[in-house]
């Protein structure tokens, strides 16, 4: 008899949660499918911009429904504290928000720190149906540029980092998931691709876009310091952000590059790195292939070269070479050695092997 009662009583709270429980239809609902993060170093205030996709939106013949509008909106608020700028966020709109189609997250150099990285993985942790599977992206550009409705379709400067295309399969973009992993592996180093605000202008001003372009790269250390690296000053940036192509002009020939792979390994105390991939160039006939290859290959290991010289002035280890070392002493043994890293003293040696295509 006490079974039943107890059995009875559980149906009824269940029950009586789920009928509580508000239920929206997808006519009611809003979409965040990108989140911008500030923060102000002299009013301690954080800004979140967000942008909004109706239902509308994610039915539009592009995507395989039958809608042809393209209802994109933007929201922003500003709080004391990440924590409460995404609870005011829920609270600032009239419908039923949902982060369940979150693409990608833009931090601002201001924003990015070890700290604020920790909160967000707080943050992903406790809101709930926020999936991992967003890239991260940092600038040095105001979130407003980023986050506007400036273009004549009405559609948001980052639309096509959001949604997929060529941007996002030729670049090396970081997940969440590797933020979460830089933030509790203390050995690694965080790297953000760095993306920025470009003004193009078509025919006449009526018609000006608002565009955003990748500059490079931004790597964070443990200790808080940043070091930025424009991608037009280092070539070699080219080859490490990108996986599947990417393109270097130099002395007025472009070269497009395909399947880039960079192998790492120590041997008799030096860093091998060996770099392989296939690449098409312009001025290129017959006669000429073979001082095409040798030219393009010695302008990958300077570039490389250069890339570490400047690493080194600046104390980064932006390939990752600390990472290596942890792996090659199989994780225990390297506690040992750790302290006798000094990325200013390394020794590389390349590998160069590029095929030329044509």
């Amino acid at each position: 008899m006490k079974k039943n009662v107890i059995l009875t009583l559980t149906i009824f709270i269940f029950i009586f949660l789920v009928s509580c429980r508000e239920h929206y239809s997808i006519e009611q609902t809003l979409f965040i499918d990108s989140i911008g993060l500030d923060y102000n170093k002299e009013t301690k205030k954080y800004s979140i911009y967000y942008h909004l996709a109706s239902s509308q939106t994610l039915l539009t013949n592009t995507m395989g429904g039958q809608s042809t509008e393209t209802i994109y909106s933007i929201g922003h608020v500003e709080a004391n504290g990440i924590y409460e700028g995404f609870n005011k966020l829920y609270r600032n709109s009239i419908k039923n928000l949902t982060l369940t189609h979150v693409q990608s997250f833009i931090l601002t150099f201001d924003f990015v720190s070890r700290e604020n990285l920790e909160k967000i993985c707080s943050i992903v942790k406790t809101y709930d149906y926020i999936s991992p599977n967003f890239y991260v992206f940092a600038t040095q550009s105001k979130l407003s540029d980023i986050y506007s409705l400036t273009n004549p379709e009405n559609i948001s400067p980052f639309f096509s980092i959001i949604t997929g295309n060529d941007f996002v399969t030729s670049y090396d973009l970081t997940y969440f998931t590797e933020i979460a992993r830089s933030v509790y592996e203390k050995y690694i180093i965080t790297k953000l691709i760095v993306i920025d605000v470009n003004n193009d202008v078509w025919q006449n001003n009526d018609e000006k876009i608002t565009s955003v372009t990748p500059s490079g790269a931004l790597y964070l250390k443990k200790d808080d310091k940043k070091l930025y690296i424009n991608q037009e000053d280092f070539k070699a940036i080219t080859v490490i952000n990108h996986d599947t192509i990417s393109i270097i002009t130099e002395k007025d020939i472009s070269y497009t590059m395909h399947n880039n792979k960079i192998k790492i390994k120590i041997k008799n105390n030096k860093y091998i790195i060996k770099i392989t991939g296939t690449f098409y160039a312009t001025n290129i006939d017959v006669n000429n292939r073979e001082n095409i290859r040798k030219d393009f290959i010695d302008l990958i290991e300077n570039e490389f070269n250069k890339l570490i010289e400047y690493s080194q002035i600046n104390d980064f280890d932006i390939l990752n070479l600390q990472d290596v070392l942890y792996r090659h002493y199989h994780f225990h043994d390297y506690e040992e050695i750790k302290e006798q890293f000094d990325y200013k003293n390394i020794e590389i040696e390349f590998d160069v092997n590029y095929k030329l295509l044509s």
